[in-house]
């Protein structure tokens, strides 16, 4: 066994010996007091030489007794991972959990850290942690897949059509891609912090398969798939809050390569404010065809949404009708983001 296993195995036995007490009578604590648990972690190790790297997984709801104060936490440098998701008490507006994220990231980096990177749990994968963590430039391609077409639509067969089409697209295209190719599918709901998701697909080519990893292009389409028809099922998803499940699914250290697929019926207009979170982001657009005497207000609301991506900073923005949609051309809006890089 050499340093590494023997580390890991480690690791394995405290996260059970946690969960072990988590399900002991009286447990879990009726108070978070996040702050103080940051400090004992850096007073710990504060005299200790080298990279200190803190990682916390949490919704970020400090819970604290009537009249305490929070904490005021003294850190030394140590590189912050903040795994965070939504508490089962958010209000329905995704913005305060957000605001909430980005204001204990400002609070470490007041506080001494040498750098914090959020990365929601929806998106994680060892890849993605380990970029977080890494001191070296991130590596890899991100495709975000996002549906915001309900199980009860209409047009459930067309998508469904549409889901096979994307998948098969993204896998062909994906071994001319910076790897790990990590792509996700999202189900868009309101609130945007009941989203749906399923567990990411990581896609690395190898000659030699391996176990844990998707090393084939066909494997690849495959998983996308049935994660996508899974997903088409959910109840809740459809005419979701789209700008709250990008807010929220996006992470705040960005992959060299960047791709978002959005399915949707655009059913709302944008929001006026744009969204950081899109910065160097390659959007492809497949809306459903309007129905007949609706088309003018529609494709003005495309439009709105193709500015509102293109002011939130994205490098390209491609437009398809689920109607029409073939491999092809999902495969051309796809290069075409590529070669304006």
């Amino acid at each position: 066994m050499n340093a590494a296993d023997g580390l890991r195995g480690t690791l394995d036995k405290c996260v059970e010996t946690v969960i072990n007490a988590s399900r002991v009578r009286g447990s879990p604590e009726p108070y978070t007091d996040i702050g103080d648990a940051m400090m004992l972690a850096s007073q710990n190790w504060a005299a200790l030489p080298g990279r200190k790297t803190l990682v916390i997984l949490s919704d970020f709801l400090e819970d604290l007794p009537k009249g305490r104060l929070p904490t005021s936490v003294l850190l030394h440098g140590e590189h912050i991972l903040m795994l965070h998701r939504p508490g089962t008490t958010e209000t329905s507006d995704s913005a305060v959990y957000l605001t909430r994220i980005g204001d204990w990231k400002r609070r470490m980096l007041a506080a001494g850290a040498g750098s914090v990177v959020a990365l929601p749990i929806f998106r994680t994968t060892i890849y993605e942690v380990q970029n977080s963590l890494s001191e070296n430039l991130r590596r890899g391609t991100s495709v975000l897949l996002v549906t915001d077409l309900g199980a009860s639509d209409n047009d459930g067969p067309l998508t469904k059509r549409a889901i096979g089409i994307v998948s098969k697209a993204v896998a062909d295209l994906a071994g001319n891609w910076p790897a790990p190719v990590t792509a996700t599918w999202f189900g868009a709901t309101r609130p945007a912090w009941h989203t749906k998701s399923v567990a990411p697909v990581v896609f690395v080519p190898r000659l030699a398969q391996r176990s844990d990893e998707v090393n084939t292009a066909d494997k690849f389409k495959t998983q996308l798939e049935e994660w996508g028809l899974a997903l088409q099922q959910q109840s809740e998803v459809g005419d979701g809050d789209i700008d709250g499940v990008l807010r929220l699914v996006n992470d705040d250290k960005l992959d060299p390569s960047r791709f978002l697929i959005l399915l949707s019926k655009f059913n709302f207009d944008p929001p006026p404010a744009s969204n950081p979170a899109m910065n160097r982001e390659q959007v492809v657009i497949v809306y459903t065809p309007p129905h007949s005497g609706k088309g003018g207000d529609f494709f003005r609301r495309i439009s709105e949404w193709e500015q509102y991506f293109k002011k939130s900073g994205a490098t390209n923005v491609c437009s398809l009708d689920l109607g029409t949609l073939t491999e092809s051309t999902i495969e051309m809006c796809l290069q075409q983001n590529r070669e304006t890089q």
